[in-house]
């Protein structure tokens, strides 16, 4: 129960947020709100995937951990680049939030390993081969870029 009243405040906090964003005054302000999004969403959607793996047992478990792990590196990623944008820090090519990004998508990768596919037995092989259409495609994606 305390999990769907969290979700709600959550829900509720981002669409301030937007709202805000929508009628800002400024772009300067525009800009400092996408910012802290940036960070706030990863972050939540972070504490919910803790929240799922607590609630969960074995393999699930482990893939909720493993993601909410992924989840926080990419919250710690975007605070690096919302303190570059907002202090007008400059960054090294590659820095730290590189690094986390790329421990974001991994994470993400392990984790979709590791939650468990239910269902029955032609279910699970069409999520198998869907899985495997998205990741070919991401594949694809960073190869051409």
């Amino acid at each position: 129960m305390r999990t769907r009243y969290g979700a709600a405040w959550a829900a509720g906090g981002l669409l301030a947020l937007v709202g805000w964003l929508v009628f800002a005054s400024t772009p300067a302000s525009a800009d400092t709100v996408l910012d802290l999004a940036s960070v706030l969403v990863p972050a939540i959607a972070a504490v919910f995937a803790g929240l799922a793996a607590r609630s969960t047992q074995g393999r699930a478990r482990s893939g909720w951990v493993v993601m909410a792990a992924g989840l926080v590196c990419a919250a710690v990623a975007e605070g690096i680049w919302a303190y570059r944008d907002l202090a007008g820090a400059t960054l090294t090519s590659p820095s730290v939030a590189d690094a986390a990004y790329l421990t974001f998508l991994f994470s993400v990768l392990v984790a979709l390993l590791l939650f468990p596919a239910g269902g029955n037995h032609v279910q699970s092989r069409a999520r198998l081969v869907l899985d495997g259409i998205v990741m070919a495609s991401s594949l694809f994606v960073v190869a051409w870029l």
